[in-house]
């Protein structure tokens, strides 16, 4: 009888609340994770007229990249193929907003000049700016 007893008092004081369960209190954590956002070009080369960049992005939050300083004169129309697509410059620059707010990848980057020569695109690339600007 003590026996079961005991038992029933083990498991009502499992099941029952205590005093300490009365008084739990709640912590608000609060952690801050800075924006952090990152643009290496990792590789390239000049093949006839085209410039092929390969591009490294690591981001946490949207973003825009910025090609700028594209246009050279003499070098006609250039074009700005970024992973596949095809877009058309405006004034000396290209912009590509991403929207995703974790990107981590290498992109291909591939910049067509018309009229351009090996060397002409070796000194385009040397006057390119990549850039990263946080959304």
């Amino acid at each position: 009888m003590k026996r079961t007893i005991a038992a029933i008092t083990a498991i009502a004081l499992g099941v029952a609340p205590t005093s300490a369960f009365a008084s739990v209190a709640s912590i608000r954590l609060m952690l801050t994770i800075p924006v952090r956002c990152t643009l290496d070009v990792v590789g390239g080369a000049v093949i006839d007229n085209a410039l092929i960049l390969q591009v490294h992005r690591n981001c946490n939050t949207g973003h825009e990249v910025v090609l700028s300083g594209l246009h050279e004169s003499g070098l006609g129309d250039v074009s700005v193929s970024y992973n596949g697509d095809v877009e058309a410059i405006a004034g000396d620059q290209f912009s590509l907003s991403q929207s995703e707010r974790y990107y981590d990848q290498t992109d291909s980057v591939v910049i067509e000049a018309a009229n351009a020569t090996p060397e002409e695109m070796r000194s385009l690339a040397n006057s390119l700016q990549l850039s990263v600007v946080v959304a």
